[in-house]
Formats: structure tokens, sequence, C-alpha cells
């Protein structure tokens, strides 16, 4: 996941489905929404989710062509598939084989709440790399609940390869000059207020925190730097 960051993105080409001949791609389900729409060149896509959704999608893909062939989570598929028992960050492999040749598609499963993204730059003007976001509507509770908020990485059609639910105070998400990922999630060391610096492994999972050093107390989550000879900058917001 690191390297991808700094390399290409993950949308390969694929070509039209050849002369005469039409890919097609939807997923529907309870409070399910696929975005971007379907073009046959862009072969990741994501579905938003609320808790009705149920973990349940139905999967329709399909060619014009006579002699193509349509597999979902690699069975054969002639019409719509219903998928079950999805969570979170699962991705539904589609795959379509006809005159102009076999492509794998995904869809993935996002976390309950999560937004759909829209592009409002022509993807062709964008250099291809991943954008790392935290995305928060830092609102309010409303009758005590806190609207949702989410850590995600995604490619330029704002599909995630990464999303996960994640509390208000988290900030920052990025890919330091170290080459490392950090994001700033709410301290958890004792006497201190505010964020921690939070490094992350190839999994995504905490690895290390950092907080400013006493006599101050409080770590802003609005910028913190690791720098390639190992030295980390924190900013004490006091």
């Amino acid at each position: 996941l690191v390297l991808a960051i700094v390399g290409l993105g993950l949308v390969t080409p694929a070509a039209d489905a050849g002369p005469g001949f039409v890919r097609s791609l939807t997923v529907t389900g309870t409070a399910a929404s696929m975005y971007p729409a379907f073009d046959a060149a862009t072969t990741r896509y994501a579905v938003t989710t609320d808790a009705t959704t149920g973990g349940t999608l139905t999967v329709t893909a399909a060619t014009t062509d006579p002699a193509g062939h349509v597999w979902v989570d690699g069975v054969p598929a002639s019409g719509p598939t219903q998928v079950t028992g999805l969570s979170a960050g699962d991705e539904v492999s589609v795959i379509i084989d006809d005159a102009a040749g076999r492509t794998p598609y995904s869809v993935m499963y996002l976390p309950n709440g999560f937004p759909k993204l829209t592009v409002t730059t022509p993807t062709s003007a964008l250099a291809p790399q991943l954008v790392a976001l935290t995305l928060n509507g830092f609102e309010a509770p409303v009758n005590g609940v806190s609207l949702p908020a989410f850590e995600a990485i995604v490619d330029r059609n704002g599909v995630p390869v990464y999303a996960a639910a994640t509390g208000q105070q988290t900030l920052d998400l990025r890919q330091q000059p170290s080459g490392e990922l950090t994001v700033s999630r709410a301290t958890t060391a004792a006497g201190h207020t505010g964020t921690a610096l939070v490094t992350l492994d190839d999994q995504m999972a905490e690895a290390s925190r950092l907080d400013v050093k006493a006599p101050l107390t409080n770590t802003d989550g609005h910028d913190a730097v690791k720098l390639a000879d190992g030295s980390t900058i924190l900013l004490g917001y006091e």
C-alpha cells in the first residue's frame, strides 16, 4: 500500500468491448449506490452503504458480445448475482471476457455512512498517484450522536483502496518525507490533551505514537513532519 501511494495509481486501462459490443456493470442494494458511473476503461468502483445495507449487494455485469463471459467473485454469472456477507473494505471481483479481452473490475463495499465522492477536475489533468484524506464534518453532535468520520486513501476517481471509520479528532492522514504513513488521532498519554502523531504499518495498524514533551501537554493535530533522517517535528498547542 505504501508503495502504491508513491507509484502509479491502481486504475489500469481497459479496451472498449469491441465494435458493436457494449459492457455494463451495475450494483444495487438497500441504500447502496455505486460510483463513479461505469466506464469500460475504469476498473475500480465503490458502493456507499448504511446500516440497512446489511452486507448484501446485487451485481449485474454483462457484455453484448454473444461469445462473452462474466464472473462475479469467481462464479460464472449470466444475470443479477447476489453477494452476501460483505463487510467494510471487502471488494467484489467482476471479470468480463469478450472480444476486447479479459478485464478484471472490482467494487469496494464502503463503511457505513462513507460519502459518495465526486471528482471535479478531469482525471486526465491529474498525476496518477493516490490521495490520503481524513473526511470529517467538524460538526457538533446531533442529539448526542457525532457525524461519521473516516480515514481514506483514494484513487483519482475518489474510489478508496483503504477506508475506515475513525474518531472526530482524527486529522492529517499523509505520507511523510520519511516514506511512512502517519495520522493524528486522539492522545492516550496521561496528562496530555489534543492528539498524538500515530505512525501506521503496512497493514494500516498503529505502529507507534508520539506526543510533545513536557512541559508541553497538547500535541496539535494540524501538522507534523517525520524527516528522512529519523527526526520528527511536532507542534505544541498551548
